[in-house]
């Protein structure tokens, strides 16, 4: 099995698809996505949609060999929508594409053994667990709806019923020492091993409860922690592939791969991003979503620059374990030696990668490098 992102990105050349699912029991303190939390009565509307939408955008791929081959369901809580709902939903998307990788996000308060065998009975093969943490004092903070307790039943269902999985866990919370995302970090892998692992650093964004409160994050707890989590995850034979990601051999996230190395994707639902032959799509995020067809509720789309597609390709290209292509930076060695010195990045052939510490400055170094 593959330990580098660029064996694992030469066989991506397929599309992927995206289906936001804007519900919520209750919307998280950190959370600036867009969700419904009174939805029940929209959900027809909203199952309506995305069958229209679904057969609207098959004309993109018409005359091409290269069908969607992942789908990823994201929210909000997609782990809220019905059974029902997904019995009509799924066999539509999986009819048409030949999807490899379906992934689907669940919130532990929100599912049971039952629905957990219902998700793998439709096809998905792979869940992406919202953990954040194991401890009750922090997912209290957090406002997250689940328990302790939540997560280590839907932990054991996951490893039951589905060899690849991944959770999300989220370090750099204020008022909370290291000692939280180290006791989460050992919890999880020593107890279950999870074969994907994103780490997210909390991140306070405007129109949230945090930043109405004007709560701050410190630098230097993020950089402790980010290191810490990178030691000791890696020491357990996962492989830091992405900024913000981990896997065990073999179990790189095919999905969001694609956003790294740019391969095209189309989202379906209120405030999905889209990218396609250059250029960058967002559908409205309102209820209007629900009552029209793609191009009534498509924003204007952003045709991008060869400056700009320059810029996104050195991005996107030093977020991966890969790094940034040679041929795409004119920097003076001079440059890149003092960079060398710091710490910051390593010199592999034709690359140029961050380091752990680099990337926590990515944005400074890149532009070190432009």
């Amino acid at each position: 099995m593959s330990r580098h992102f660029r064996d694992f990105a030469t066989d991506m050349s397929h599309p992927g698809i995206y289906l936001h699912v804007p519900f919520c029991k209750r919307k998280c303190e950190y959370c600036s996505f867009y969700s419904f939390t009174d939805y029940e009565s929209i959900i027809p509307q909203y199952r309506k949609s995305v069958l229209r939408d679904i057969e609207e955008i098959r004309h993109l791929w018409e005359d091409s060999e290269e069908l969607p081959d992942t789908l990823y369901i994201g929210g909000g809580t997609p782990s809220l929508l019905p059974y029902q709902e997904w019995k009509i939903l799924m066999p539509q998307l999986m009819q048409k594409y030949p999807l490899q990788e379906i992934t689907i996000e669940v919130n532990p308060g929100t599912v049971n053994e039952e629905k957990i065998e219902q998700y793998h009975s439709l096809g998905i093969n792979r869940l992406s667990i919202g953990i954040q943490s194991m401890e009750a004092d922090v997912l209290s903070f957090l406002g997250r709806i689940h328990s302790e307790e939540d997560a280590i039943e839907c932990l054991k269902m996951a490893k039951k019923y589905f060899p690849n999985f991944s959770v999300d866990i989220i370090f750099a919370i204020p008022s909370f020492s290291n000692r939280h995302i180290e006791n989460t970090t050992r919890f999880l892998v020593e107890n279950y091993l999870p074969p994907h692992i994103s780490c997210y650093g909390l991140s306070i964004e405007p129109g949230t409860p945090f930043f109405d409160k004007e709560m701050k994050t410190e630098e230097a707890q993020f950089e402790k922690e980010y290191l810490w989590i990178h030691d000791y995850l890696t020491s357990q034979g996962y492989i830091h592939y992405e900024v913000s990601n981990y896997a065990l051999p073999g179990y790189f996230s095919r999905h969001n791969s694609k956003y790294w190395i740019r391969e095209p994707y189309w989202g379906i639902g209120p405030s999905a991003h889209s990218f396609w032959q250059e250029k960058r799509f967002e559908y409205e995020d309102s209820e209007d979503f629900f009552c029209s067809s793609i191009s009534q509720k498509l924003r204007e789309a952003s045709i991008l620059t060869e400056e700009e597609i320059h810029l996104e390709k050195v991005m996107l290209a030093a977020r991966t374990q890969e790094g940034i292509p040679s041929c795409l930076l004119k920097t003076p060695s001079k440059k890149i030696q003092n960079l060398i010195k710091e710490g910051l990045v390593e010199m592999k052939p034709d690359h140029v990668v961050l380091t752990p510490k680099g990337w926590m400055v990515m944005n400074s170094i890149i532009l070190e490098l432009l």
